[in-house]
């Protein structure tokens, strides 16, 4: 799907001090160029709750999760006290942040601090007046200002905000800043103040929000805690997304642009969003679930890195999310659920579509991810490293094994002559299994693979290469 980076500049005042103020927005969307999300339907689902936002909300429908959980008779699992700042951190990423310099780093600290406030607390937004692209009137809502170091170039501050954004998807009600230009001449920002969307304005529907985000999440969370593996556990987590998100498009069939669509709270509250939804809301999950995860955007993009084994695989969850009943741009025809699932940079680059709006693929990072992990292979269940077998007596053989990264057994296949069986053996560590009832003084061929049990089905590595034993 193609997605666009706009970003807009937009000059007014505060109300009291005729301040001069940018806004620098980072909007990733799918433009209407790719035509395959146009006949989605609601079906109309009678839902059973709603989300009590404003009453100018955009999105005026949560999505049908609530029912789901009413419908499974889902018991409330444990809550937690959302004016903790040290729950909602969990949900967040400091990858990105060990790049960044000294001032770099107090420029974000403040920027999360002033954020923080707001996600803990029930005050209201602050109000700033000021007008639109068109010179129109218009008003934003923000929370404290926050300070740029003079070492901070504008265009840091712009990439900074945008990688602040992506680690810290906790962050529901913000996006964009308003930025301060000093007067000296040079057009330098020297503070911003982060913008609360207007649906989250008023310090009791935030909270209202908070709480019902904290309250979903948890269900999402405990479905995929009952995975055994770390590859189940984002398994399950995909398949809940991709089963109860979809992508938003207007009323015209067209992509969506509204700055709600490109918070978490898009897709938790509602179910509707665009690809920056899809990143932020599976980065979120992974990362609450300890699974190192984070977010990538490109001029026209969002996707995630996961890192499993110690080796970091491309998901975008956005790509892969596609009903069957949709009709497929020409692009799109050959593409298929888990094209896009812990993949490698060389495959995700095979399967990439160029964007004409922004001259680049769409999987290209943004110049300012340098320290962006590689994805050097695609993903495989770790096949055993070590594979050895011993004769223990007459007719009898030992074998011993082990696997370089987690699995949850191993599968045995050997023959004797013409005569074959396969065995397998749960074991999340090494193998050690004797096997006897042999033709005795007659030579076994042994080869063995791993698995790993993805939602009920087994999910096996390559075997390894026949080893040899005299009974």
């Amino acid at each position: 799907m193609t997605k666009e980076n706009n970003k807009r500049r937009i000059t007014g005042a505060m109300i009291a001090c005729l301040l001069f103020f940018s806004v620098s927005q980072t909007v990733l969307v799918d433009t209407a160029e790719v035509a395959w999300g146009k006949s989605f339907k609601n079906d109309g689902i009678a839902l059973e709750r709603r989300i009590n936002l404003s009453k100018d909300a955009r999105v005026k429908e949560p999505s049908n999760r609530a029912k789901r959980r009413k419908a499974k008779g889902a018991a409330k699992g444990a809550f937690y006290d959302i004016r903790d700042i040290s729950y909602w951190n969990r949900f967040s990423s400091r990858y990105y942040y060990q790049d960044l310099t000294e001032d770099e780093k107090k420029f974000y600290d403040a920027y999360c601090e002033s954020l923080n406030e707001f996600l803990s607390s029930d005050i209201d937004a602050y109000q700033i007046q000021s007008v639109d692209e068109n010179d129109q009137p218009a008003t934003l809502y923000t929370t404290r200002m926050v300070n740029v170091p003079e070492s901070v170039s504008n265009e840091r501050v712009d990439e900074i905000a945008t990688l602040l954004e992506y680690e810290n998807p906790q962050f529901f009600f913000h996006f964009s800043y308003a930025a301060h230009v000093s007067g000296t001449g040079d057009q330098k920002v020297d503070y911003v103040y982060p913008v609360v969307l207007d649906e989250f304005r008023e310090g009791g529907v935030r909270m209202e929000a908070a709480y019902q985000i904290m309250e979903l999440v948890e269900d999402y969370l405990a479905e995929a805690k009952a995975g055994k593996s770390i590859l189940e556990k984002e398994s399950i987590v995909r398949k809940e997304i991709i089963e109860y998100v979809h992508y938003q498009y207007d009323e015209n069939g067209e992509t969506n642009w509204e700055n709600l669509y490109q918070t978490s709270a898009s897709a938790i509250l509602y179910g509707a969003t665009v690809c920056a939804g899809y990143t932020k809301m599976f980065a979120m999950l992974m990362n609450a679930l300890q699974v190192p995860t984070i977010s990538v955007t490109s001029l026209a993009h969002a996707w995630n890195e996961i890192q499993m084994d110690g080796k970091w695989y491309n998901v975008d969850i956005t790509w892969d999310d596609k009903d069957k009943n949709t009709d497929l741009d020409a692009t799109l025809v050959s593409q298929s659920r888990n094209r896009y699932f812990n993949i490698s940079d060389n495959t995700l680059r095979q399967r990439d579509d160029f964007s004409y709006r922004t001259g680049y693929y769409m999987h290209t990072p943004e110049n300012f991810y340098t320290l962006r992990p590689a994805c050097l292979k695609d993903y495989a269940v770790p096949k055993p490293v070590t594979c050895k077998l011993k004769k223990t007596g007459s007719g009898k053989m030992k074998i011993t094994a082990s696997a370089g990264g987690q699995i949850q057994g191993y599968q045995i296949f050997y023959k004797v002559g013409t005569k074959t069986k396969t065995i397998e053996a749960a074991s999340t560590g090494a193998l050690s299994r004797t096997v006897g009832k042999l033709k005795k003084g007659k030579t076994v061929k042994v080869r063995l693979r791993t698995y790993l049990v993805i939602q009920g089905q087994k999910v096996y590595s390559v075997w390894t290469s026949y080893k040899k034993v005299k009974v």
